[in-house]
């Protein structure tokens, strides 16, 4: 399979045209051909002694011993590994050249792969290129060991053998050239061919450009990127502060708010108490109009009583009248019995001696006419004033009746209007108190869903602060990026580049 050769675009056409243009001609071919014998037979000595410059010069004896030390060989081993793919490589020219001499795609294919081999294992190449000097030495040696009576036939095989050689080392170099490019990531299929006649080391000065664009965006990116890290990690230190400030401001809110829904609870335990007064009074105002209502049927009944000892008051009026009729007629009596006692006492006289025992008894009963009509009299007197109090005392009971009627019902009127009064602010303080409760849940509902809220948002500054601190250190880790990409595109001067470029 060609991969390397597809990927680099390496065809048939653009091929023949490397081979064109170092003038690798069949005469080449032909030579090579008849050197295959030749090369087998001293390809591993040619190899060996390859190896024994190498292995003797310091710089490249100190990357084998590296190499090996990877691959966990000792030295010995891998120079024997190398000595044969020495020879293997240099036996492949002559067999390619035996084989039709074609050295198209497939050959070229196996030189790309050697070349990306030794950008693996890192071989620096100015090692690697200056190595074919002692190559063309050696076998130049070798070849007039073998031929020292056909000096011609030297030059001709030598010169084939180094057109190879220079036919090699542009894969190897092609090889070099696009694992850079591959390294830095670029896209190969960015970059335009006009014709199958090329390939990608015809690209070289485009190549250049989209690196140079690349690397011009990538600095300008990086400049921008370290000045947009130290304003942001500006932004986020004043942002931070900022946060600070807002969650001291939210903690004092959610201070507030505790306190206020303290004092709102405390409140709505004092509109409670209100309530609980309001129905006290208005109980008491209930209370208070029983009362009233009682001290009215009390005042009726006084009334009634009053009334009815003035009945009675006036019936001993009529009673005491009575007893002054029958006084009169005790008194008439009285004095009628004066009369005939004294007409007794006239008619004893004029018995004489007969009528004394008569006239006596006749005084005794004037006597008593006397005595009966002066008791009458004081009789009749203490009546009159009997009677006299008894008037004095039904008036004065009237009197006091209608006083007391008309006192007592303005005192119960004033009361019932100041009861009612009572009755209708304990009905309007319960029903403002009830609203005030009401307003007071809702406020206390309120003042939990801002202390709630309070909380939230004391939560949720906090979580933007930490998030704040993770975006400062996001920021001075961008700062950090940024600072490394100026650092490591430093390295580039496009100015330089230019300035070669133009020399």
């Amino acid at each position: 399979m060609s991969e390397l050769c597809r990927l680099y675009r390496i065809n048939e056409e653009n091929l023949n045209l490397r081979k064109q243009f170092i003038q690798l001609t069949p005469e080449d071919i032909a030579i090579l051909r008849q050197l295959r014998p030749w090369a087998e037979e001293h390809a591993a000595q040619i190899a060996k002694a390859f190896y024994d410059h190498q292995f003797t010069f310091s710089e490249t004896r100190a990357f084998f011993e590296k190499i090996a030390q990877q691959r966990g060989l000792t030295l010995e081993q891998l120079r024997s590994r190398l000595e044969k793919t020495q020879a293997a490589y240099f036996l492949d020219i002559f067999r390619e050249a035996d084989s039709g001499g074609n050295f198209g795609v497939p050959y070229f294919e196996r030189r790309l792969r050697i070349g990306q081999i030794h950008d693996v294992i890192d071989l620096p190449q100015k090692w690697y290129l200056g190595s074919y000097a002692l190559y063309m030495d050696l076998v130049y040696d070798y070849l007039t060991r073998a031929y020292p009576e056909n000096a011609e036939f030297v030059q001709k095989a030598f010169r084939a053998i180094c057109t190879v050689f220079n036919y090699d080392t542009q894969s190897v170099c092609d090889s070099y050239l696009l694992s850079v490019w591959q390294s830095i990531g670029l896209d190969w299929q960015q970059v335009k061919l006009h014709s199958s006649r090329h390939d990608l080391s015809d690209t070289i000065g485009q190549v250049k450009e989209l690196v140079q664009g690349a690397l011009r965006a990538s600095i300008q990116t990086g400049q921008e990127l370290y000045h947009a890290a130290q304003q942001l990690a500006s932004a986020t230190g004043q942002s931070r502060a900022a946060t600070t400030d807002i969650a001291t401001s939210i903690e004092q809110l959610a201070r507030l708010s505790t306190r206020q829904l303290e004092q709102v609870h405390r409140t709505a335990q004092a509109v409670s108490g209100i309530q609980q007064a309001s129905r006290q009074l208005a109980e008491g105002a209930q209370q208070q109009a029983q009362s009233v209502q009682h001290a009215q049927q009390v005042a009726g009944n006084l009334q009634t009583l009053i009334a009815d000892a003035a009945d009675k008051v006036n019936q001993m009026g009529g009673q005491f009248q009575q007893v002054s009729n029958i006084v009169e007629i005790i008194k008439s009596i009285a004095f009628q019995t004066n009369m005939l006692a004294l007409n007794a006492a006239i008619e004893a006289a004029r018995a004489g001696e007969h009528g004394r025992g008569f006239a006596v008894v006749a005084e005794e009963v004037r006597n008593l006419a006397e005595r009966s009509a002066s008791s009458a009299k004081e009789i009749g007197a203490l009546i009159g004033a009997m009677q006299s109090i008894v008037q004095e005392t039904v008036h004065s009971m009237q009197n006091a009746v209608h006083e007391v009627e008309t006192g007592l019902t303005q005192a119960v009127e004033s009361i019932a209007t100041i009861v009612s009064q009572y009755q209708s602010m304990a009905t309007q303080m319960a029903a403002q108190s009830d609203e005030v409760k009401q307003v007071m849940e809702q406020t206390v509902h309120l003042s939990e869903e801002s202390s709630a809220a309070s909380q939230q948002m004391s939560a949720a500054t906090q979580e933007i602060a930490a998030q704040m601190e993770q975006i400062a250190s996001l920021a001075d880790h961008l700062r950090q990026i940024a600072a490394n990409l100026q650092n490591a595109l430093s390295a580039f001067n496009l100015s330089e580049n230019q300035s070669l470029k133009a020399a």
